[in-house]
């Protein structure tokens, strides 16, 4: 059966214009930890601009949150905190980091998706620097929206246990860790090795355009999260 509101060709080719549609999708086919997820890695794709530390505690406690690591009373703590810090901000781009900090934050991470999805691109085009692309971020908070959901809503991808090699899981478990995806591809050549044959898996693996983060469809199937 096909997902309500979306088809796979739609989630795929859709440009961005109406992330709300998208955000409520993904939260409707995904757990509340792998939407809260995106949030975080939107923000840490504009990390440079958040120099505030309220800001960047709101960020890291909502990821600690998704991996059940703080608690609901530190998540609400934090935002309080990144609020009050907000109020003080006068320029729009500096009020746009401010907010999509908070959006991670949110209590709701299916509201917080959205607003994340909205405030990330807005804080790239109001930077007013060269260096920050507002169409760019879009297409960067897409992706990172595509790693996090994959294929999953629409078709079963099986997912061998035979697959989580210890070699597979410590490359898995490694780039978690450090939030560095580079060893993808070594990461789909350890999957093949174990009999893996699954052109969904071992494809976004290697996608040389390919963008990871933290809720990554792959990595989670690897680890065994959810």
């Amino acid at each position: 059966m096909k997902p309500r509101g979306m088809t796979e060709t739609e989630w795929l080719t859709d440009d961005g214009d109406d992330f709300l549609r998208l955000a409520r999708f993904a939260g409707e086919k995904v757990s509340a930890r792998k939407v809260r997820l995106f949030s975080v890695g939107c923000c840490r794709l504009i990390w440079p601009l958040v120099t505030r530390m309220p800001y960047r505690v709101a960020v890291e406690t909502a990821e600690a949150f998704a991996d059940g690591a703080a608690t609901k009373k530190a998540l609400t703590a934090a935002r309080v905190a990144a609020r009050a810090a907000a109020q003080a901000e006068k320029t729009y781009g500096k009020i746009q980091v401010a907010a999509a900090c908070l959006d991670a934050a949110e209590a709701n991470a299916v509201n917080g998706a959205f607003g994340v999805s909205v405030d990330v691109p807005s804080a790239a085009l109001h930077r007013k620097s060269g260096e920050w692309d507002y169409d760019a971020m879009k297409l960067a908070v897409l992706a990172r929206l595509r790693d996090v959901v994959g294929p999953l809503p629409f078709r079963r991808v099986a997912f061998s246990r035979s697959w989580r090699t210890d070699t597979a899981v410590a490359l898995a478990q490694q780039m978690y860790e450090s939030r560095d995806f580079g060893a993808m591809p070594i990461l789909a050549d350890a999957l093949q090795d174990a009999g893996c044959d699954s052109a969904d898996v071992l494809d976004h693996c290697r996608d040389p355009e390919g963008t990871h983060a933290r809720g990554c469809w792959v990595v989670d199937s690897v680890l065994g999260k959810e």
